[in-house]
């Protein structure tokens, strides 16, 4: 089927659709702007970009495959996104670019990922940090031993 049918079928009524003040989001896989709108849907575009958190709060960016529609299991690629910064270079941000902008997949939507690889990347290190200051508040076993 085609992308555009898809998209009427799938516009106002599928479960990834929240509809808040007017205005509609998605939920959905592969959307980089939570928006529901055709150029940012990853169910209805058969190439899609998807930038979001991982397992063990790591970034992973997933690109969807060609003509694996009726197999949804191999129908994404996930790549992990380990690298932030490198010699002053974003090194993320830069594979990011050569996987959509430079190899002509949907060049339209790598300014999206790349600022929402940021935004996450941000998160990533704000929960670092805040996991290590926990861990150097505890108390240790010597100050207890040495105050009794």
């Amino acid at each position: 089927m085609s992308d555009s049918l898809v998209w009427e079928c799938l516009k106002f009524n599928n479960s990834y659709v929240i509809k808040r003040d007017g205005q509609q989001f998605s939920v959905e896989p592969n959307n980089l702007m939570n928006l529901n709108a055709f150029k940012f849907s990853g169910l209805a575009n058969t190439k899609a970009v998807g930038v979001h958190l991982g397992r063990s709060n790591a970034v992973v960016f997933t690109k969807k495959r060609r003509g694996c529609a009726t197999k949804p299991g191999c129908s994404n690629i996930k790549v992990p996104l380990v690298h932030h910064f490198q010699n002053h270079k974003c090194k993320a941000a830069n594979a990011i670019l050569s996987e959509t902008a430079k190899s002509f997949y949907r060049p339209d939507l790598s300014t999206y990922a790349v600022a929402r690889y940021h935004a996450l990347a941000k998160i990533v290190k704000a929960r670092r940090v805040k996991v290590q200051l926990k861990k150097q508040n505890r108390p240790k076993k010597a100050k207890k031993v040495a105050a009794a």
